[in-house]
This record gives C-alpha cells, structure tokens and sequence, in this order.
C-alpha cells in the first residue's frame, strides 16, 4: 500500500508477518507431500514392471520367502532324529519349496489372487515341537543312531514325520469346518486383535533361539548381511544407479535405476556371498567354518539332481 506515493513501512511489516504465519500454517502440508513422494511406492498395484525387472523381482521376492520356507525343515529335522548329513535333509527341503510353488501358482490364479508366497509357517512349530518332547519320540543316543542301518534310520524319522502330519491333517479339518460353517464370525466377537496380536509375538519369540542359533555359527557374515540390507533399503533408497541400455533405433543409453529400492536383499545375499566364496578360496575360513561355500558340498554329489515329490511321501 501507499501513501501519497510512499511505501507505508508499518503496512508492509504487517503483510510480511501476515505471510510468514501464512507459510508456517502450510509448512507440515507441506512437508508431508514431501515426505509421501519420497515414500512413493515406485509400481502400483495395477502397474506392470519389464519382464527383465519382474524376473528380478521375482527371484528377491524368492531369496526372501527361501530363508522363512528352508528354516522349518532345518529347524524340524534334528527333533526328527535326522543328522545334518543325512541326503534326506534335501529331500525334505526340495518337497516343502515344490509345494510351496504349486500353491502359490493355484492361488494366484485360482484363488483369491494375493501378492503373496505360500509357504511354511512358523506357528506350526510350536506344536510340533510339544509332540515330538513326548517320551514315546525322543531320539535314541548319538552312540544308539551310529550303529543303526540306512533302513532303520529312515523308518525313525519317518514313523515322527507321520505323527505330526497326521497332527496337522486333523487340525486343517478343524480348520475347513471354522470356515465353511461361518464361526470365524462368531469368534471373531471375542477374539480381537488384541489378543491376536500378542500370540503372534509370542510364536516369534519362541523361534528366537532357532534363529540366534543359526546366525550365531558366524556372526561376522550375519551381522554383515543384516548390516548391508538396512543401509541398502533404509539409506540408500533414494540413490539411483546407472546402468546401461539399448534400444533399438537410438542405441545404446544410460537409465538410472532405484537399484537399492528395489533389489535391497538380493544385493546383499550376492555381496555376501561372493565375500564368502573369496573367503573360501584363499582359506581365510578355517575348514568346517559355517562361513565356507564348500562346507557341505558333498550333498550336492549325494543328492540326486531331479526330484518329483510324489503325494502322501
């Protein structure tokens, strides 16, 4: 505003505080549409990546859902009285990933279609553990099972791999009846998720000494893959790499990619693992180190190559 030609200072004072209050009113909006592109996810549910990328994907999606998948045999198999260098541990593990492939297939195409892995589930270990404790199915002596034959011992595991999946079989029938005959609705009147909640927790740290276990045989290389996953999906989401590219009429290119958005687990399982494999070679690791490549490579010659589980094995 003027005044007679002047510019009013007290006026202009006012306006000036008049729009910083103004500005700092729409400050969180602000920030907060900041914030949600930055947390933008990068495809929708609708949107449909390059096949080279879904591939990709796709076997991260696969290195994420193996570790949970392969870790209920491995965490069974010793109540099962099957030792580590038992051929049928493969076995085991090739049945649960073909299964577990089978029905996702179904149910991402004949189901309801989740973006999910079909899998194995921690909570059955719980109860699987409570039966296998019972006198009748502890595991003979060390001493016991070093004398028995190749027959006998697979008839041990096998006569305790019947009992709990006679087990699970009678509570999936429990299960069918909940859903079919609608008391899920009447349960859910009285189980909420405040009680669900805390049983989840406690499945998950019931397993916490099956998995401080497993990390604990080198807690170097575990700490290392844990340590690279948080910087690569929580540090570094926001840096794009380049990469190289062809198209035809305009050749060879350079496109940024969100590498560490998108691949954060699988970077870190293949680093890891090539430092483990230099490890090995140059013998840094002592021999029958956990960290060592080839520290069980005699399955892989003892396990045969192609393997279709059959029904009711």
């Amino acid at each position: 505003m003027t005044n007679s030609g002047q510019t009013n200072a007290a006026l202009n004072l006012d306006e000036d505080v008049e729009m910083n209050q103004h500005q700092e009113e729409n400050l969180p909006d602000k920030i907060q549409i900041t914030q949600t592109n930055q947390n933008a996810l990068l495809y929708s549910v609708d949107d449909v990546p390059p096949w080279h990328l879904s591939c990709l994907l796709g076997f991260q999606h696969y290195l994420m859902m193996f570790g949970g998948t392969i870790s209920v045999p491995f965490i069974l198999t010793p109540a099962l009285c099957i030792e580590e260098n038992d051929p049928v541990r493969s076995a085991i593990v090739s049945t649960i990933i073909f299964v577990s492939g089978i029905i996702t297939l179904l149910q991402c195409t004949l189901g309801v279609r989740l973006p999910i892995v079909q899998g194995g589930t921690f909570a059955f270990l719980v109860p699987t553990f409570a039966i296998l404790n019972l006198p009748e199915w502890k595991c003979p002596a060390p001493d016991i099972m070093a004398n028995m034959t190749y027959e006998d011992k697979t008839e041990l595991w096998q006569l305790r791999m019947r009992e709990v999946q006679g087990a699970i079989v009678v509570a999936s029938v429990f299960q069918f009846a909940i859903g079919v005959f609608g008391i899920v609705g009447l349960i859910l009147r009285f189980i909420t998720p405040l009680t669900i909640a805390p049983a989840i927790v406690m499945v998950g740290l019931s397993l916490f000494g099956a998995a401080g276990n497993m990390a604990g045989k080198h807690w170097g290389i575990s700490g290392l893959t844990i340590f690279l996953v948080i910087v690569f999906s929580q540090y570094l989401k926001n840096v794009k790499c380049p990469l190289p590219t062809f198209r035809k009429g305009s050749g060879w290119g350079v496109k940024k990619l969100d590498i560490f958005t998108l691949l954060p687990v699988l970077l870190s399982i293949v680093l890891v693992w090539t430092l483990c494999a230099i490890l090995t070679v140059s013998d840094a690791f002592q021999t029958g180190s956990p960290a060592r490549t080839d520290n069980k490579i005699n399955i892989l010659y003892e396990a045969p190559w192609f393997r279709f589980p059959y029904p009711c094995q």
